[in-house]
């Protein structure tokens, strides 16, 4: 099960001094250490490795300890993924403003897996869930 989250996105916070432009590939390295759900398959290190260069990223780090990152094309959110200790809502904060700062007054998160903490997180950050989806398939052997 997984959700589409769209909502406007937060105006800059000190901790969005913390973040920096990083490009898509550079973003992807932190990939394995800030998912700890599996993804869908548009949201898979292999589906946002296919992006190239195209993708807007940045990264949130704080003493040295990356706390999580964001990649975008435009309003669209491709993946944001966010390390295990870091403190969701004040990293996501940080990294949706970047991407405010960068012109973009809204966005769409898609497909969130239904366990992804991401979800209480999005919401308290003023997003809304507007698309639900039910991931029908099977294991073949």
């Amino acid at each position: 099960h997984y959700a589409t989250y769209d909502g406007q996105l937060p105006a800059p916070t000190e901790a969005a001094s913390q973040v920096t432009e990083v490009s898509a590939p550079e973003a992807l390295t932190f990939y394995d250490a800030c998912h700890t759900t599996a993804a869908c398959w548009e949201r898979s290190a292999a589906s946002l490795a296919a992006y190239g260069t195209v993708p807007q990223g940045y990264v949130h780090n704080r003493q040295g300890t990356v706390q999580g990152y964001l990649l975008h094309r435009g309003q669209h959110i491709l993946d944001l993924g966010l390390a295990p200790q870091a403190d969701a809502l004040q990293v996501s904060q940080a990294l949706l403003s970047r991407m405010q700062a960068a012109g973009y007054p809204q966005a769409t998160l898609p497909k969130v897996p239904q366990d992804d903490p991401l979800h209480a997180t999005l919401e308290r950050l003023g997003f809304t869930a507007t698309q639900d989806y039910l991931l029908m398939g099977q294991d073949l052997q």
